[in-house]
């Protein structure tokens, strides 16, 4: 869940500003320091690999203060 929850903010972080995204976390019951959330984002990779024609997605496991 939280992995989930460290990709959903990474998209979303375009759109929402640092407020709202503590916020966010603050009332789901998780205070983390602002730093340590970006750092542990932008630590997040993906690559996707075209198998004959099936592309799979792979991701880096989450790791962190959020993890």
């Amino acid at each position: 869940m939280i992995h989930w929850l460290k990709l959903y903010l990474k998209f979303q972080l375009n759109q929402w500003s640092e407020f709202w995204v503590v916020l966010y976390l603050e009332l789901s019951g998780m205070n983390y320091e602002w730093f340590d959330i970006k750092q542990d984002l932008n630590n997040l990779r993906e690559v996707t690999i075209d198998d004959g024609g099936k592309e799979v997605t792979i991701r880096t496991e989450a790791r962190g203060v959020c993890s």
